[in-house]
């Protein structure tokens, strides 16, 4: 079992980063996940990405980043910055997963404390002994 999280974290970690490069112009605010379906999702395949987002500094504004006729991914920023000489950046973020006939789960990123470090969230959600859904989004450019 630990084997296979270990095999299941680098292979996330591979797809996260195999697209995206980290450039020099910040902040990070472009959210993408990675969800991993170990059978919680019927019908879906192993590997789900989603769309790659750009959060609002609008705590209210969610954006769409993965749905289907079980799930909806949304992410908003959770905590703006704003000081006297910069403009507000957002230092964490909120993941809401909307469930058919399922709790609602929400996850808050840990906050950053300038506006070019990463954001990350990594969590899993299991449902019987087998199933189980790994999410894994982060900030990047």
């Amino acid at each position: 079992m630990l084997i296979k999280k270990i095999n299941t974290f680098i292979v996330l970690s591979l797809l996260l980063f195999s697209d995206y490069s980290f450039s020099k112009s910040f902040p990070l605010n472009n959210i993408g996940c990675v969800l991993i379906n170990e059978g919680y999702l019927n019908n879906d395949s192993n590997i789900l990405r989603s769309n790659l987002v750009e959060l609002s500094t609008n705590i209210n504004k969610y954006a769409l980043l993965y749905k289907n006729n079980q799930i909806v991914v949304k992410a908003k920023a959770a905590t703006v910055i704003q000081t006297d000489r910069q403009k507000p950046w957002i230092s964490s973020f909120e993941l809401i997963i909307s469930q058919m006939n399922k709790d609602t789960v929400r996850v808050r990123s840990s906050p950053r404390i300038n506006d070019n470090e990463k954001m990350n969230i990594y969590f899993s959600i299991s449902s019987g002994e087998s199933s189980e859904l790994v999410v894994s989004c982060s900030a990047r450019e």
